[in-house]
């Protein structure tokens, strides 16, 4: 699943990723069933020589309390945590 441009508006789109407050978004993607809410401050972009194109620094803080929910929530958006073998 991609991220798909968010409206300033805080209105959600079917990426399951809507604007919070400036700068700040909530994923609200659902795992196993149950209701996961995850905030997402995107911190900067740097290029990567190692891994072939752009990084994006995050800072996460999970709402809910899901196993292995950073994880799972940034590997939906498209965006898996650099150094995550899983």
């Amino acid at each position: 699943m991609a991220a798909t441009q968010t409206a300033n508006d805080g209105s959600s789109s079917s990426s399951g990723l809507a604007t919070h407050s400036p700068g700040v978004y909530v994923i609200d993607l659902p795992l196993e069933g149950k209701a996961c809410y995850t905030l997402l401050q995107v911190l900067g972009y740097s290029r990567s020589a190692r891994f072939g194109g752009w990084m994006t620094t995050a800072a996460l803080s999970p709402v809910t309390g899901r196993k292995h929910q950073l994880r799972q929530h940034m590997a939906a958006l498209g965006h898996p945590i650099v150094g995550d073998g899983k």
